[in-house]
């Protein structure tokens, strides 16, 4: 019977962790694509400011 319930307690245990990984995987995806977003944006506020200046 104690065994039974270590067993479960393990396994609830791995399931937790599991969610745990997926969910920060999820973010750093998520902080990856809001980064390379951010890169755009810059690169495309140096283009805009630099036709602006040659103008």
């Amino acid at each position: 019977m104690l065994a039974e319930q270590v067993a479960f307690s393990v396994d609830d245990i791995a399931a937790i962790v599991r969610k745990i990984q997926d969910d920060s995987d999820t973010v750093t995806f998520s902080l990856e694509q809001g980064d390379e977003e951010v890169e755009k944006g810059t690169t495309q506020m140096a283009a805009t400011n630099t036709t602006f200046q040659s103008n």
